[in-house]
């Protein structure tokens, strides 16, 4: 069963789209009903990702190990192997959900503030944190999770906005890590934020309060 629907669209705006819609060989109505199926999908995928991110993180609960801390991006990749590698108002680094997923043991209030954050903001990632999320979640705690565990984590965030490493993010991190001398991880994580939109990005491997381009760094896990 389909209803006609009937839209207030500035006339300006309206031509621009004719133009594009036959550029592309389809119609406006196509275009309007792609649109609103894509964001319907979208935010259908959003509330599964919530569910089953609530699912592992009451299975996470107690994980970590006393003292245990996440390392840093440039402890992550000078241990790392060769090889490893929508707009939302968040970026999310790595440690975020890192303490998340492996416990309040480890991280105290900050399991609190992960869980929260994981739960409750429109955030995006990127590839590289998704990969180093992985890398270290198997391997630096005393109680590091199962692979078949990370892989899970990975696949649920995922579904959220996620930047995938292109050349493009590549070039924009090595100019992010020339202006503003960071490493180049850092500066290519400042990259995806910028290529999703986001405007603020949580961190606590870079200076808090500081503003790279457009976006902002905050850590989260700072007394209020």
């Amino acid at each position: 069963m389909t209803r006609n629907l009937t839209l207030a669209i500035d006339d300006d705006l309206l031509d621009k789209v004719r133009v594009l819609a036959a550029m592309k060989r389809t119609s406006v109505n196509e275009m309007v009903r792609g649109f609103l199926t894509r964001l319907v999908a979208e935010e259908q995928s959003k509330d599964e990702a919530r569910e089953a991110l609530l699912k592992l993180i009451d299975e996470s609960e107690g994980r970590g190990g006393e003292g245990w801390r996440p390392p840093t991006r440039e402890e992550t990749y000078t241990a790392a192997s060769p090889g490893l590698i929508a707009n939302s108002d968040v970026f999310l680094d790595t440690n975020v959900l890192l303490y998340a997923a492996l416990g309040r043991d480890h991280a105290g209030h900050r399991w609190e503030r992960a869980r929260e954050i994981v739960l409750t903001e429109d955030y995006c990632t990127s590839g590289q944190v998704l990969a180093e999320f992985y890398n270290n979640a198997i391997r630096k705690s005393a109680t590091p999770l199962s692979p078949d565990k990370a892989r899970e984590w990975v696949r649920v965030v995922a579904m959220k906005p996620c930047q995938p490493i292109t050349p493009e993010v590549v070039v924009a991190g090595i100019d992010n890590a020339r202006r503003y001398q960071l490493s180049y991880w850092d500066g290519a994580i400042v990259a995806a934020a910028e290529r999703l939109g986001a405007k603020v990005l949580y961190s606590e491997d870079l200076s808090h309060g500081q503003t790279y381009g457009s976006v902002r760094v905050e850590n989260p896990f700072l007394p209020a």
